[in-house]
C-alpha cells in the first residue's frame, strides 16, 4: 500500500464525512449489499428522482465471473465463485464514486455506470490490490468487457477509469499504466500516418465506423414508428402517454429526458414586431409563433455533485402547431385526476387524503383506491363493456359510475376473486374492523361488511408498499424547487390490473401517482432488449415489425439537417421555413439536386462502405456539380487506381455534406469543429464549389466587400498600426474568393428542368 492510495482514501472518508454519508457497508456472503447499506446516489446528491440510481452489489461482477469460469473450466482450473471484493477494492470504490460525485461533480448515472461498474470488473479480472496493478490485469479485463459488450463501450469506460484515477492520483505502483496498455499503444504507432497513404483495405474499418455512427433512426423502425403513434388506438393508460410522448418526440425534435420533464403550464407563445413596432407577419415574416416550456437537467454550481432543473424553450413547427396543442391538452385532461391526487397527497402529507384519518371504511369500498381495481364483483358486464367506454370518450367521470354500480351490485353478487386474495395478505398486519369499530374475532368475514380504519391503512401501506410510494419529493431547479404534480406525465405506479392483467386502472382513486421518466420512453422503443413490452412489440402487423427496435435518441436529430432527406419531409421544410418563391427554393436548395442525386448510379457495393453524405458528395462530382482540391484528387485516383480506391478515398476526406452560402462543406462537422472558422471561402479545401446561382452572387458580393476594404486599407498612411497585417488579410481573402468565383458558372443552375407547378409541393 502506498502512500497516494492512502491519501485517496483518506478524501474518500473526508467526503463521506462532509456530506454525512455512513462509509461502512455491511455486505452479504455474494457481496450484494443489505438494504439499510444501500447508497443511493440520487438521494446523496440532491437529484431529481425518480430515477434512482443506488448501489446495490459491491461483489464480484456476476456476467465477468461467467466469462472467466468459461475460460478456467477450458484450462481445468476451479472456477470462482462470487463473493464480496476485497477491504481495499471496497475503499477505493467508494472513494471514486465519491470522488467522482462530488469533486469531479459527475451525475449519478455516470458514476454508477461508468465508474463503479468498470472498476468492479476490473477487481474481478485481478487477484492484486489496487496498488498492485499490472498492465497485464487491465489488458485482461479489456478483453472480459469486448467479450461481454461488443459495442466496446464498458472497455472504453475501463481505458477511462484508469487514465482518470488510477494513472492521475497515482494509485499503482508501477505507473502511468495506459500507456503502456496494447490497444494505445498501437494506436500511437500509427497516429503519425497519413490517411492518404491507407490501402483500400485499411479504409473498410473506418468508414464502416462512420456510417455506424449515423444519428438518424433505423429507416424501417422509423416508419412503423410513425405509423403506430399515428394511426393506432392506445389500448392501456400507460400506452396514451407514450403515443403522446412520442409524437411530441417526433413533431418537435425533444429529448428523453426533455419530455418527461414537461410541465402542465407548456404552452407559450411570442409575438414578432418590426422596429417601426408593426406586426412582422405584415411584411412577410411571423407575427406570432409557439414554444414549449420545459425542463432540462444540469449539473448544479459548486460541489454539490447533483443535478438541478433548468427552464429551456423548445420551437414547435408551425404546421405541427395544431397536433401538438391537441395531444398535450387531451393529456393534460387525462392525467388531471392523477394531478390532484398528488396534489392533495403532498399538501396534507397523506396517503389517502380522500377520508379522515379516524374514518371507517368498507374495505370493498377501498379496494379500488388501493390496488385500482374497479372491478368488485365477478362476472359483472363491467368487466367486458367498460373499457371499450372509456376508451371511447376518456372521461374520467365514467370511473365514478362504475363505481356507485359495482358497490351497488357487491352485497350480492360475488366478488371478484383478486378482492380475496389482497385482503387476506393484510390479514394479521391490519385489523379488520365492523361497522361499529369493533375486531372481527373467530367469525368467518363477510367482506362486503368488513370496515377499515384508515389511519392502519395508511401505516400498512407506508410499511409495507415501498415499491407504491408516490412521488412526493420537490424536484430541484435553478430557482427554487418544482412540485411533481405540476408535470404533464404523471401515472399510476405499479398498477398491475393493467400492465399486467389487461385491465383499467381507476386513476380517479388509485393512491399511488408517479411521474414517467426517460427510461420508460427508452424501454418502450428498444423492443424486447428491455425486458418490457414496446410499442413495436404490442401494435406491431407483422411478426418482422413485431421484433423492431429504435434508439430514442435518434428522433432528437429529425429536427436537425439530417432529417430533411428528399422524399421523406422535403415539403414539411418548405412549409416550415414559408417562402415566399416556390421556384427560388426549389432551385437554390441543396436538396433540390436529391432527385437527380438519385438517377446517378456508382459501382455496386458503394452504400456499404460510405454513408448517405459521402454518397452524396460522390454523386455531385459525377455529375460535374462540385468541384475543390479534394474532388481533383479523387479524380486523379480514380484515373490512376481506379474507382474503388478513388470512392475509399473521399469516404475519409469527404466525411460530411453541408450546404453553405458560397457551396458545398463535404466535412463532418459533428466530429471537430470547423478549421477555418466557417470562414469557407478562405481557401478551404473541404469547400466544392458549385454552379448554383446563389452561391455566386453571394461570391460576388463578398468579392466587392473585399475590394472596397482593399482601397480604404491602402488610402490609410503608411505608419499605421497594423496597415500591412490588414492588407495581406484582405488580399489573402480576396484572391481565395476570386479563384472560387472562377470555378462558378453564373449562367446555370443546378437544375436543368424548370422547377414544378406550386400544387405539387402543397399537395
Amino acid at each position: 500500500m502506498n502512500q497516494f492510495y492512502k491519501s485517496f482514501i483518506e478524501s474518500g472518508l473526508k467526503l463521506a464525512k462532509d456530506h454525512d454519508i455512513k462509509w461502512e457497508m455491511f455486505l452479504r456472503p455474494d457481496g450484494s449489499v443489505t438494504r439499510k447499506n444501500i447508497w443511493n446516489l440520487t438521494k446523496i446528491t440532491n437529484s431529481p428522482s425518480p430515477p434512482s440510481y443506488c448501489i446495490h452489489d459491491l461483489g464480484s461482477d456476476n456476467r465477468t465471473l461467467e466469462i472467466l469460469n468459461i475460460q478456467r473450466q477450458q484450462k481445468h482450473l476451479p472456477i470462482y465463485e462470487k463473493k464480496p471484493l476485497s477491504s481495499a477494492w471496497l475503499d477505493f470504490i467508494k472513494a471514486a464514486v465519491l470522488n467522482q460525485l462530488f469533486l469531479r461533480n459527475f451525475t449519478a448515472n455516470h458514476v454508477l455506470t461508468q465508474i463503479c461498474r468498470p472498476l468492479r470488473v476490473l477487481a474481478t479480472c485481478t487477484p492484486h490490490e489496487p496498488w498492485e496493478l499490472l498492465a497485464e490485469d487491465i489488458t485482461l479485463a479489456l478483453g472480459i468487457a469486448n467479450t461481454l459488450q461488443a459495442s466496446g463501450h464498458l472497455a472504453q469506460c475501463i481505458n477511462i477509469v484508469t487514465r482518470s484515477i488510477i494513472d492521475t492520483y497515482h494509485i499503482a505502483d508501477i505507473g502511468p499504466l495506459y500507456p503502456a496498455l496494447p490497444s494505445i499503444s498501437e494506436e500511437r504507432k500509427n497516429v503519425h500516418h497519413s490517411r492518404q497513404t491507407y490501402s483500400g483495405d485499411r479504409f473498410q474499418p473506418s468508414l464502416e465506423t462512420i456510417k455506424k455512427t449515423q444519428s438518424l433512426p433505423e429507416h424501417q423502425a422509423f416508419l412503423e414508428l410513425v405509423r403506430i403513434v399515428f394511426t393506432e388506438q392506445p389500448r392501456t393508460f400507460m400506452d396514451h402517454l407514450r403515443f403522446a410522448q412520442v409524437k411530441i418526440m417526433l413533431l418537435c425534435g425533444m429529448q428523453t429526458a426533455d419530455i418527461s420533464l414537461l410541465p402542465e403550464d407548456w404552452k407559450r407563445q411570442q409575438d414578432f414586431y418590426t422596429p417601426s413596432g408593426q406586426l412582422a407577419g405584415e411584411h412577410g415574416g411571423y407575427s406570432q409563433a409557439m414554444f414549449l416550456q420545459h425542463f432540462f437537467e444540469r449539473h448544479q454550481a459548486g460541489n454539490s455533485g447533483g443535478t438541478a432543473l433548468y427552464e429551456a424553450r423548445k420551437y414547435v413547427p408551425a404546421i405541427f402547431e395544431q397536433d401538438v396543442v391537441q395531444t398535450l391538452d387531451s393529456i393534460a385532461r387525462l392525467t388531471q385526476p392523477l394531478r390532484q391526487t398528488l396534489r392533495r397527497q403532498m399538501e396534507e402529507n397523506r396517503i389517502l387524503p380522500w377520508f379522515h384519518q379516524d374514518e371507517l371504511v368498507l374495505a370493498i369500498k377501498l379496494y379500488p383506491y388501493l390496488t385500482g381495481n374497479p372491478i368488485l364483483v365477478s362476472g359483472s358486464p363491467d368487466e367486458h363493456e367498460f373499457p371499450s367506454r372509456y376508451q371511447q370518450s376518456l372521461d374520467p367521470g365514467l370511473f365514478n359510475e362504475l363505481h356507485k354500480t359495482q358497490l351497488a351490485m357487491a352485497g350480492t353478487a360475488r366478488l371478484n376473486m383478486s378482492l380475496y386474495v389482497y385482503f387476506n395478505r393484510m390479514k394479521g398486519k391490519v385489523t379488520f374492523r365492523k361497522s361499529d369499530g369493533t375486531p372481527w374475532h373467530g367469525l368467518r368475514m363477510k367482506w362486503d361488511e368488513v370496515f377499515l380504519r384508515i389511519d392502519e391503512v395508511e401505516n400498512y401501506l407506508a410499511r409495507e408498499s415501498a415499491t407504491k410510494h408516490s412521488s412526493l419529493t420537490s424536484l430541484p431547479t435553478s430557482t427554487g424547487k418544482l412540485e411533481p404534480w405540476k408535470l404533464m406525465f404523471l401515472m399510476p405506479i405499479r398498477a398491475l390490473i393493467e400492465t399486467r392483467n389487461e385491465g383499467l386502472c381507476d386513476i380517479t382513486r388509485y393512491f399511488a401517482v408517479g411521474r414517467m421518466d426517460s427510461r420508460m420512453v427508452q424501454h418502450s422503443l428498444s423492443g424486447n432488449q428491455s425486458g418490457v413490452q414496446g410499442l413495436f412489440e404490442a401494435y406491431g402487423r407483422t411478426d418482422e415489425d413485431r421484433s423492431l427496435a429504435l434508439n430514442a435518441h435518434s428522433l432528437k436529430h429529425l429536427q436537425i439537417t439530417d432529417s430533411f432527406y428528399p422524399k421523406i419531409i422535403r415539403m414539411v421544410l418548405l412549409q416550415k421555413l414559408h417562402p415566399h418563391n416556390l421556384k427560388h427554393i426549389h432551385e437554390n436548395h441543396p436538396y433540390a439536386f436529391a432527385d437527380r442525386r438519385e438517377q446517378i448510379n456508382l459501382p455496386s457495393g458503394a452504400e456499404k462502405i460510405m454513408g448517405e453524405k459521402v454518397l452524396a458528395v460522390a454523386k455531385l462530382i459525377k455529375a460535374g456539380k462540385a468541384d475543390n482540391p479534394i474532388v481533383q484528387t479523387f479524380k486523379k485516383i480514380q484515373k490512376t487506381q481506379g474507382e474503388a480506391v478513388a470512392l475509399a478515398f473521399l469516404g475519409t476526406e469527404a466525411s460530411g455534406f453541408h450546404a453553405t452560402p458560397y457551396g458545398y462543406c463535404i466535412t463532418s462537422l459533428t466530429s471537430e469543429p470547423c478549421p477555418k472558422y466557417l470562414e469557407c471561402f478562405a481557401n478551404c479545401r473541404h469547400l466544392a464549389a458549385s454552379n448554383l446561382s446563389e452561391n455566386g452572387r453571394h461570391l460576388t458580393t463578398l468579392k466587392n466587400r473585399f475590394e472596397k476594404a482593399l482601397v480604404d486599407a491602402l488610402n490609410r498612411p503608411a505608419e499605421s498600426i497594423g496597415r500591412e497585417n490588414q492588407i495581406m488579410h484582405i488580399k489573402e481573402r480576396l484572391g481565395a474568393v476570386q479563384t472560387l468565383l472562377a470555378s462558378v458558372n453564373m449562367n446555370s443552375t443546378i437544375l436543368k428542368q424548370p422547377p414544378p407547378a406550386c400544387s405539387e409541393f402543397q399537395s
